[in-house]
């Protein structure tokens, strides 16, 4: 019996009606743990959040990219399964690539930045006054109920200032260090460049060049302040993401938004590899579930609420696979356009995140094996070859310009300098960096911890693998799906060896290819999920198909729950109302602008490190960070390094301090100590050289033991600091 239009809608209209008020209920009962203040005091700090422009100029972007996807029409034609999905990855490569590109022209400006985005909402208005394609059925029934709570723990996690939220991230270290630092800088700048003392700005980038389009839409540059230097650094005063409360949010809001994108990426994977087993009546429960298992792992909703890079891959990775499952019948040029596809959607990913060449490339090509007939592999890895170095070549072209080397910092050994170093690197830069992003343990080792905790972890033995509490039963699950497929009885198509091999040969990558850090393991999701859709698909009755996946769900959504209730202490909500202007200090400014001197010896005492250099420090003063990298709030002149970049030159500050500038360090010894066990510091540095520096040349201003930091103000003098670090 078919369903009428008419009631097709009203069932439609339900079910959006009771997600929204089970989002509101879910999102009031998240902002309440741990608070004092009854309802509906924490969901107003939070719509507060939400109600800024953040969410409407982050959501804009997003549909923008989706919108863009129309254009690659002739390229994912209608009858491809999951058409639209497909599409909407390759339109969000496609944007990212537009900001990258305008960025390294200089022409990422407000106008531009929102001109580029309209065109994208224009398109994605003329899609959805199209008919669905038929092979891109929507996602219906009341399985999508089950995405609230993680969704809703997704955005409330993402509208904490950067810096307040997740444990095992410090606060988001890498948002600060650069993913939200580069494109502060980048705005300053008026172009993306690399900077030599951030290498992170040397990686592709086109995340970071998004984050960068969304301070573009701000329509607040920033007021830069560029101070003469062998560092090249460069200051930010109260403009570009810090120009308000809500850029900064609105980066992360952009890459929640890419998290639900890449649960819908995996769950077209998943369906496309349920469809080729034959006609099943879960064809559409399995896949949902495998998707909703995704998007409620912790570390989903941890990496996801975060203004990191990692949701694009996915999502790219995802919709590639799809694409490279779902085949293209015995045209030569059916599979050209297939290799294209999925070659463009990898060199997206690889843009986002480069380690995608291989956690992406792999598995995609597994399935590129399976699928296409021999005779058109040639011609299709060929045009492959052609559109995933196209996606690149202007990072590689900029890289070249700026450090002779293509890929810097990768492939040090293939574009050598006179020093043995390559770029502006040393030999020892080049050999510390290989080595902080290596795991210096036996393969065995390695493979121990995939399962065990890390026994030499001087934070205490702590998970690295598969079993980090973070990613819960999303393995075991995974495993159980594995021992299913491949128990005696059951019937295997060839793209489960495919899919399997791909997650084998992801593991061997981690194994072999990274420092081996759980979060690493995220590529590895997808052609887990469609593997664990599979295996639900075959088990006897859709009943038990709808039990068994809800069940896996229900566990991911109660770790979930658990993990973030568990944030500070049981108190996840405790900086909920504290806005990235007010990290900063921009809404005490007004306090002090009354003073006769913005400098007090007493008013540090009351105050942070952050609001110490912004607040209480002269408007002329040049800081320079030691040991720590994040300065993403402060709006000084500030000098600073990641630890593979050189360090600062001391002798330097004495001498600025001479010609009478008012140079001051804000040193973290804290942030010392743990790079030296590490192995990460450069050598010479060490927190009892430094503490000797600063006996010498230096006069300790306001120290924040609990902290392990110090504000140092430089003395003058002409001696030069021989018994430096």
């Amino acid at each position: 019996m078919q369903t009428s239009p008419t009631s097709s809608r009203r069932s439609a209209t339900r079910r959006i009606a009771a997600t929204g008020i089970a989002g509101l209920a879910v999102i009031a009962g998240l902002t309440s743990i741990g608070e004092d203040a009854a309802f509906p005091v924490p969901l107003a700090t939070w719509l507060d959040a939400v109600l800024s422009p953040a969410l409407p100029v982050a959501a804009a972007y997003m549909l923008a990219a989706l919108g863009l996807g129309a254009l690659f029409k002739p390229l994912v034609p209608d009858a491809t399964p999951h058409a639209g999905v497909i599409r909407g990855a390759l339109g969000l490569a496609a944007m990212l690539s537009l900001s990258h590109g305008l960025g390294v022209l200089g022409l990422l400006g407000p106008g531009t930045a929102w001109a580029t985005v309209l065109l994208g909402l224009c398109l994605m208005a003329w899609t959805l006054s199209k008919p669905a394609p038929a092979a891109s059925p929507p996602l219906g029934g009341w399985w999508p109920m089950l995405a609230v709570v993680p969704a809703c723990i997704l955005m409330v996690a993402a509208s904490n200032a950067p810096g307040s939220m997740w444990e095992s991230e410090f606060g988001g270290y890498d948002a600060l260090s650069y993913h939200l630092q580069l494109p502060q800088e980048w705005l300053a700048c008026g172009r993306i460049e690399p900077l030599r003392h951030n290498v992170y700005s040397f990686l592709p980038g086109y995340v970071e060049a998004a984050f960068m389009h969304l301070g573009a839409m701000a329509m607040s540059p920033p007021r830069a302040t560029i101070v003469a230097g062998a560092m090249e650094p460069l200051s930010v005063k109260a403009g570009g993401l810090l120009a308000d409360s809500w850029p900064l949010l609105a980066c992360q809001f952009l890459h929640a938004m890419m998290t639900l994108f890449a649960a819908r990426c995996i769950h077209a994977a998943a369906s496309v590899m349920v469809a080729r087993g034959g006609p099943n009546p879960s064809a559409h429960v399995a896949p949902c579930l495998s998707a909703l298992v995704f998007l409620a792992t912790p570390w989903t909703l941890v990496a996801g609420s975060l203004a990191y890079n990692e949701m694009p891959v996915i999502a790219m990775i995802a919709a590639a696979c799809a694409l490279a499952a779902g085949g293209a019948g015995d045209r030569r040029g059916d599979w050209v356009r297939v290799f294209l596809a999925c070659a463009a959607l990898i060199g997206g990913a690889c843009g986002a995140k480069p380690t995608a060449l291989l956690f992406g490339g792999v598995p995609v090509a597994m399935l590129l094996l399976a699928t296409c007939p021999r005779r058109h592999l040639l011609p299709g890895a060929a045009a492959g070859a052609f559109a995933g170095v196209a996606m690149l070549a202007p990072w590689m072209a900029r890289n070249w310009a700026h450090a002779a080397n293509p890929v810097f910092p990768f492939a040090a050994s293939l574009f050598p300098d006179a020093s043995g170093g390559t770029g502006h690197w040393t030999a020892e830069q080049v050999a510390r960096f290989a080595k902080g992003h290596a795991f210096d343990g036996s393969l065995l080792d390695a493979l121990r911890l995939c399962v065990l905790p890390d026994p030499n972890d001087p934070a205490g033995a702590r998970h690295r693998g598969m079993l980090h509490p973070q990613w819960f039963a999303f393995f075991p699950l995974a495993m159980i799906a594995l021992a299913r497929l491949w128990s005696p009885g059951v019937v295997r198509h060839r793209l489960v060896v495919a899919t399997t091999l791909g997650l084998a040969a992801q593991v061997g990558l981690w194994l072999a290819a990274t420092h081996v850090q759980s979060r690493f393991l995220l590529p590895l999701a997808v052609p887990a999920c469609m593997l664990v859709a599979t295996a639900l698909a075959s088990l006897p009755s859709p009943r038990l198909v709808a039990a068994t996946g809800i069940a896996g769900v229900l566990l991911q959504i109660g770790a979930s729950v658990v993990c973030f209730a568990s944030q500070r202490d049981g108190r996840p909500n405790m900086l909920l109302s504290v806005s990235p202007a007010d990290r900063a200090g921009e809404t005490q400014r007004a306090y002090l602008a009354s003073r006769t001197s913005d400098y007090t010896p007493e008013l540090l005492d009351s105050l942070g490190p952050e609001h110490a250099v912004n607040l209480a420090l002269p408007r002329d003063a040049i800081v320079t960070l030691v040991g720590g990298a994040t300065p993403l709030y402060l709006t000084r002149a500030v000098r600073y390094n990641t630890t593979w970049d050189a360090w600062p030159d001391l002798d330097e500050a004495i001498a600025g301090a001479s010609r009478g500038e008012r140079r001051f360090l804000l040193v973290d010894f804290a942030e010392i100590e743990r790079l030296t066990r590490s192995g990460f510091i450069e050598p010479g540095w060490s927190s009892s050289r430094m503490s000797e520096w600063i006996a010498r040349h230096g006069r300790p201003v306001k120290a924040w033991q609990e902290l392990g930091q110090v504000l140092v103000l430089v003395e003058p003098g002409s001696r030069k600091a021989t018994d430096a670090p």
